[in-house]
C-alpha cells in the first residue's frame, strides 16, 4: 500500500529571524558593536538555521519512509494484512502498527526455521557414518556424534583444521578437488585413536555454507561436507576371497598334477611290470582321497558361513560320539602307533546341543592331532564341564597331543583358511591336510556361540580348548 506521510515539525522562517535577531542585539550588548552590522549578521545566521531545518526534516523523513517501505515489503512476504486507516499519514505511527501486525507471522517464521534446524541436526546425528563439514580454509565446523566418537573425543574435530585431523593425503587431496567443485569418493585406509586401522569409503562433496561469525549474515562460502562409511569387513571378506580362491587353486593344482601324471605313467608300463603299477595305482587313491577331503572340507566351510543355517538341537550321549569317533580313526592310529584316548565327566552323560556341528568340531581336531603327533604317543580328548556339577556350566573340550607345537607368531593364524604353519606346504603326506580344518572348527563353534583357542608350547605339544554353552538341560 503506498506510504502516506506528512510534514515534519520544522522552524518557520519568522522563528528563524527572530531567534537570529535575539541573538543580534545580545551580541551588540555584549560587544557593543554597531547595531545596524549586528542585524545584518543576524537576518543572514536566520536563513542559514532556516536552511539546516528544513534539510534535517526531509533526512529524517526520508529515513522514515524507507522503513516503512521495507516493513510493507516485510508484511507482503509473512502475508500480514494491513491495519492501517488510510488516512493516518504518519510514517513513525505506520512501522509500528505493521511491526506489531506481522510479528507473529515473523515468530512462525522463526520458529519454523529453529525447528527444521533442530530435524537437520537430527538426521545427521542419527547417521551411524561420521559426517564433518568444512569451510573454504579447511576448518572443520561440523561433526555428528558419529565423528566425535571415530576421533575419540565429545567435541570431535570441530574447530580444528583437517589437516591436523587426517594425515592420509588422499584425503586431503579429494577434498581439495570438492572445494574446486568435483566431488570424489575413495576407499582408504585410516588409523583410528585405538590404534586400529579400519577401511573406509571417503567421500568429499561440494557444499554451500553461511560464512559464520567471519561475515555478514546472509553472506555464504564455498565448503566441503566429508562422509566416512566403514566398509572394513566388506574389504576383508573381498581379501579372503581373493586368498581362497588362490590357496584353493594351488591345493587343488598339486593333486590334479599328480594324478595326470600317473595316469600318464600308467598308461606307459608294460604288461610284466607289476611293481610300478602298484606303486602308480596307490598315488592316484592317495591323491583321489585328497581331493575328496578338500571337496568336504569346502562344502563343511560353505554350509557353515550360509546365513541360513539353522542349529539343530537334540540330545547328545558324549560316551557313544566317543566310541564312534575312536572306531573311526582306529586304522589311523594304528599305521602310526597313536593311541586316541577320550575321558568324559562323569556330569556328562549326556548334553543338549547340535550333533552334527559337535561331531565336525571334534573331528577336525582329532584329525588335526593325529596328524602332528609323535609315533608312540597319545591323543587325548577330554570333554568335562567349566563348573562341575552345574547343569547350566559351559561344554569344555580339550585336544592334546604331544607333537611339534606351534610357534607364537602363528597361532593367531592357524584359524585362517589354508594357512599352514608350514610355509612352504611341503613334508610328510600324513601331516599335510586341506588347510580348512580349523578354520571349520572356528566356525562351527561360533555357530554354537561358543570360543576355541590353542595353548602350545613350541617343541612340546600342543592343546585346543573349546567352549560351548549347553543348550538347555539334557535329560538321559
Amino acid at each position: 500500500m503506498p506510504i502516506p506521510h506528512r510534514s515534519a515539525p520544522a522552524i518557520s522562517t519568522a522563528g528563524a529571524i527572530a531567534l537570529g535577531v535575539g541573538l543580534a542585539i545580545s551580541s551588540a550588548a555584549l560587544l557593543g558593536a554597531p547595531l545596524w552590522l549586528v542585524l545584518t549578521g543576524a537576518w543572514a545566521f536566520g536563513l542559514v538555521l532556516l536552511r539546516l531545518s528544513l534539510v534535517a526534516r526531509r533526512t529524517v523523513q526520508d529515513g522514515v519512509t524507507r522503513v516503512a517501505r521495507e516493513v510493507d515489503s516485510l508484511a507482503t512476504q509473512v502475508d500480514a494484512p494491513p491495519t492501517l486507516d488510510s488516512e493516518r499519514d504518519d510514517p513513525t505511527e505506520h512501522v509500528s502498527a505493521r511491526l506489531a501486525a506481522i510479528a507473529p507471522a515473523l515468530e512462525r517464521m522463526v520458529g519454523l526455521a529453529r525447528r527444521e534446524e533442530r530435524d537437520l541436526r537430527a538426521v545427521i546425528e542419527a547417521v551411524d557414518s561420521p559426517v564433518l563439514a568444512t569451510d573454504a580454509d579447511g576448518l572443520i565446523r561440523l561433526c555428528n556424534a558419529a565423528g566425535s566418537a571415530l576421533f575419540g573425543s565429545a567435541s570431535g574435530p570441530v574447530g580444528r583444521v583437517i589437516e591436523q585431523v587426517f594425515t592420509q593425503p588422499e584425503v586431503l587431496v579429494i577434498h581439495a578437488k570438492a572445494l574446486r567443485g568435483a566431488s570424489e569418493t575413495r576407499r582408504l585406509r585410516i588409523a583410528l585413536t585405538d590404534g586400529s586401522v579400519s577401511v573406509f569409503e571417503v567421500t568429499a562433496a561440494p557444499a554451500v555454507l553461511s560464512a559464520g561469525g567471519r561475515a555478514e549474515v546472509d553472506e555464504t562460502t564455498t565448503g566441503v561436507v566429508l562422509t566416512l562409511l566403514d566398509v572394513t569387513e566388506l574389504a576383508t571378506a573381498m581379501q579372503l576371497k581373493t586368498d581362497f580362491v588362490a590357496n584353493a587353486s594351488h591345493e587343488l593344482r598339486t593333486p590334479l598334477a599328480s594324478i595326470r601324471a600317473a595316469a600318464e605313467t600308467l598308461g606307459g608300463l608294460g604288461p610284466d611290470d607289476e611293481a610300478m603299477r602298484t606303486r602308480v595305482l596307490g598315488m592316484l587313491e592317495r591323491n583321489a582321497q585328497r581331493l575328496e577331503e578338500m571337496v568336504r572340507d569346502l562344502l563343511d566351510l560353505a554350509r557353515l558361513e550360509s546365513p541360513e543355517a539353522e542349529l539343530v538341537l537334540k540330545n547328545v550321549r558324549l560316551d557313544e560320539l566317543a566310541g564312534q569317533l575312536a572306531a573311526l580313526y582306529e586304522t589311523s592310529c594304528a599305521e602310526r602307533s597313536l593311541e586316541l584316548r577320550f575321558e568324559v565327566g562323569p556330569e556328562l552323560e549326556s548334553v543338549r546341543t547340535d550333533l552334527t556341528l559337535l561331531k565336525l568340531i571334534l573331528r577336525n581336531l582329532i584329525e588335526n592331532a593325529l596328524k602332528f603327533a609323535k609315533p608312540e604317543t597319545a591323543v587325548v580328548v577330554r570333554m568335562l564341564r567349566e563348573a562341575p556339577g552345574s547343569m547350566a556350566a559351559p561344554l569344555r573340550v580339550e585336544v592334546i597331543d604331544r607333537g611339534p607345537g606351534v610357534p607364537l607368531s602363528a597361532q593367531q593364524r592357524i584359524f585362517e583358511r589354508f594357512y599352514q604353519v608350514d610355509p612352504s606346504r611341503t613334508g610328510h603326506p600324513s601331516q599335510r591336510g586341506t588347510g580348512l580344518g580349523l578354520a571349520i572348527v572356528k566356525h562351527a563353534v561360533r555357530a554354537l556361540g561358543g570360543r576355541v583357542w590353542v595353548e602350545s608350547v613350541y617343541g612340546e605339544g600342543t592343546t585346543m580348548l573349546v567352549e560351548l554353552p549347553v543348550h538347555g538341560e539334557a535329560n538321559g
